[in-house]
């Protein structure tokens, strides 16, 4: 009969012998693994080793050009969709901070009282009016900007029905030409019918867009029978310059 240290010396001496046995196992699975043509990063996250283990273990197996080129094929791929989802992350941050920094600042702004809007279309018409045309004239490729300086139009009288434009947009989009009409028409709320006659630019397109379909041109706002209050507007400008 055994006694107890011989008897812990045997128990020892099996569990080397099953540490063997599953190393042992290990090692063929991954040399099954790498002549079927798996990278030696695939066979060591499947069987939980480490790629040195498995770099030693396959060291002696050639792999085919063909096995070689999936190989690469594969890894490039992988880097691919590793950077996209890291672009996808960002893009998720990104609209995550534009929303809280929208809810922020329209905190901040309050209520825009009528003199704010007085000072805002002033300074928008600074900006992007026609200060040498005979009626009010605004030009911007944003949507936004024009709604605002309709709100402001008609917080000096203008109604909906004055409102018109045409758009200039690149040669390229000439086929989109009706399409991006109605969507400003609807965009804007001002009938399709007011829309005048595109005018097409022929300089090189190179801004690029997010969204496809995304590009609308500039659109120019124009308020019928408006020379007396294009000089109203001069006189407003004159008085904040």
């Amino acid at each position: 009969m055994l006694n107890k240290g011989e008897q812990q010396f045997c128990e020892i001496i099996s569990i080397y012998r099953l540490f063997c046995v599953a190393k042992f196992l290990e090692k063929q699975k991954a040399i099954i693994l790498r002549k079927k043509g798996a990278s030696i990063s695939k066979i060591a996250r499947e069987l939980g080793v480490s790629k040195g283990s498995v770099s030693i273990w396959c060291r002696s197996i050639h792999l085919t050009k063909r096995q070689e080129e999936n190989i690469r094929l594969k890894m490039i791929r992988a880097g691919h969709a590793g950077r996209m989802k890291g672009a996808y992350i960002q893009r998720l941050g990104r609209i995550e901070r534009m929303r809280r920094f929208a809810l922020e600042g329209r905190s901040m702004v309050g209520d825009v009282s009528k003199r704010d809007l007085l000072m805002l279309g002033i300074g928008l018409y600074i900006s992007e009016g026609g200060k040498r045309d005979s009626r009010a004239v605004i030009s911007n490729s944003d949507f936004k900007v024009h709604k605002l300086a309709m709100r402001w139009f008609e917080s000096m009288g203008v109604k909906n029905e004055d409102f018109s434009g045409h758009i200039n947009l690149n040669e390229r989009y000439r086929r989109s030409d009706l399409a991006i009409k109605k969507e400003w028409s609807k965009l804007l709320r001002v009938e399709l019918s007011r829309i005048k006659k595109t005018v097409f630019i022929k300089t090189p397109h190179k801004k690029k867009y997010a969204k496809r379909g995304s590009y609308r041109g500039v659109f120019q706002l124009r308020v019928a029978k408006s020379a007396n209050l294009q000089y109203k507007i001069l006189g407003l400008m004159d008085a904040v310059m």
